[in-house]
Order: C-alpha cells, then structure tokens, then sequence
C-alpha cells in the first residue's frame, strides 16, 4: 500500500512522497479542535489500518471511538440481528449506527437548546435564585482568572477562543459519552476481513445481506443468484444536482436527496453532508446506503 502511495497518489497530488501524504492528511492533528460529538467506527482487522492504531487522549473528549473486532475496511456485512429490537434497519449495520449517532447528538443539542431556555427564565423567577445564579458567576469567574491567567496573557482573543472550545468540547463529550452503541457481530461464515471487504463493494443496497439470520448453506446459495445484479441506484435517485464553482475555475457538483421526498415541502431535522473518499462518488452503493440511513431518521442529505 506504501509503495502505491508513493509512486501514484502522492505525486499525483504534489506530494514529496508518501510519508508527506500521510502527514499533512493525518486526522490526528485536528482531534484537539473538534466541538462537537463526533463517532468515528473502523475495525480492528481493516486491511488498510495497522491493528496497534490509537487516537489522540484529550479532556474534555468529544470523540466516541467505535472498535468492532470484524468488519474489514468499511464491510460490516452479514450482521446477526439478534441486537436490533425485532426490526431489521433497511440500511447495512455501519451507516445505521452511524445516523443512530446523529440521531441521538440532534435530539441531545435540542435538549441543551431547551436546558438553555429553562435557565434564562429561571434567572427571574426570584431575586433569591438570580442572588445564587449570581453568586456562582463570580466563583466561577474567579476560578477562570485563577487557572487561566497564564493563557490570558497570550491576548484575549485566544483566551476567549480557548474558554469557548473548551466549552463546546464538554458539552459534545456529554453527548457521544451517553451514546449506546451496538456491536457488530457478523455471521460465523463472514468474519474475514478481505471477505467483508470485497462482499460489501457488491452486496452493500442489499438489505438481505446486510443483515442475516440464516444459515451458511442458503447464505452461498443466495450469493450465487444475487451477486452482481444491478439494484438500478445511481444519479437518478437524488433529487437535484448544483454545480458548485471554485475560485480556481474548477467545478464540482453536490448532489440532494430530501427526507420528504419533495423539495422542502415541509421542515426537515436538518441536512447531512456526506464526503466521501477519492475513489468513490455519490453513485457508489456505500455512498446511497449512507444516505438512505439519515433519510430514514427525517434528515436531508448533500453529497459531493
């Protein structure tokens, strides 16, 4: 994998090789900036990660790491449905757990937003409470300038900029700490990783493979009549396409899919942007059964 890097993407991108590729791409040196609750799920067997891969140990951390002992690079097929309450997602198991994710931080942040509100009118209920609120004001003030006087020497910009990461970074940890994530446990027949790498690229818009409860018999059986077949998404299935112009005079174009299946007709819970890797595109089967998992949750989603 080094050497492709080294003799094809690295210099394709004007990169000095590939140890300049990985180092000016690294996710890790972003970590200590991220405000909000972020899941980040990759399996231990991926065939492109080494095993002893760790992440960046920062306080307050916003970050919630999910570690599947299976699941190949982005495979996560063939999942046993014994954890799923009786309903089988229509999505494979990693873009569902994901939107389960922004599912929970969306309805966390309009709980924050309502907590915001209910201390505002708090504050003039009674002079008793507003003596209180105000009094722990000032301690906590007073303990601001007494751990932070250092820090606040360096100018004041910094210092404010600082106290609001800060700030934003605890209440994101409160967030991806109280997510309840599920394990992925595929099928005794599908837990090699090149095997969940390869099926995926293949099986991915098919929900009868994603998740499974047969036996390994009809699972073979059912990949020799399924394989290959179009499931006939593509294009066609977004809702609009723009073309975005860039100050270089390059273009790209960002694809729309609407939860309410007509052009904001009525409110979404918001848009998802999804971003995927250089190699694929908002065609890709992945790609829509990432989209098809925000759809489900009310969420609009933008593809570049």
């Amino acid at each position: 994998m080094n050497e492709l890097d080294n003799a094809y993407i690295a210099p394709l991108y004007g990169y000095r090789n590939f140890l300049d590729y990985y180092d000016q791409n690294a996710s890790g040196q972003y970590v200590s900036k991220i405000a909000v609750p972020l899941l980040a799920i990759n399996a231990k067997d991926d065939p492109f990660f080494h095993p002893g891969m760790s992440i960046p140990d920062i306080s307050p951390n916003p970050l919630r790491f999910s570690n599947p002992e299976y699941g190949g690079h982005t495979g996560f097929m063939f999942h046993e449905s014994h954890d799923t309450e009786g309903e089988v997602p229509s999505t494979s198991w990693m873009p569902h757990e994901l939107s389960r994710f922004v599912d929970h931080a969306d309805r966390h942040h309009v709980l924050f937003k309502a907590m915001g509100i209910i201390y505002k009118t708090c504050k003039i209920i009674s002079a008793r409470q507003q003596s209180r609120i105000l009094t722990n004001k000032i301690q906590k003030q007073n303990e601001i300038v007494a751990i932070d006087r250092n820090e606040k020497a360096k100018g004041a910009s910094n210092y404010v900029t600082s106290r609001r990461l800060a700030s934003h970074q605890t209440r994101a940890e409160l967030i991806a700490s109280s997510f309840e994530a599920l394990e992925f446990t595929p099928a005794s027949f599908a837990q090699n990783r090149h095997f969940q790498t390869i099926i995926a690229a293949f099986l991915r818009d098919r929900p009868q493979f994603a998740y499974w409860s047969g036996d390994s018999t009809s699972a073979i059986t059912s990949l020799m009549f399924d394989i290959g077949n179009d499931s006939g998404m593509g294009l066609d299935w977004y809702d609009k396409r723009e073309r975005i112009e860039t100050p270089d005079h390059d273009f790209f174009h960002v694809d729309f899919k609407y939860a309410t299946f007509e052009e904001k007709m009525q409110e979404s819970r918001g848009m998802v942007v999804i971003l995927h890797g250089l190699e694929s595109n908002a065609e890709s089967p992945l790609t829509i059964d990432m989209a098809r998992s925000y759809l489900n949750q009310g969420f609009d989603v933008a593809c570049k």
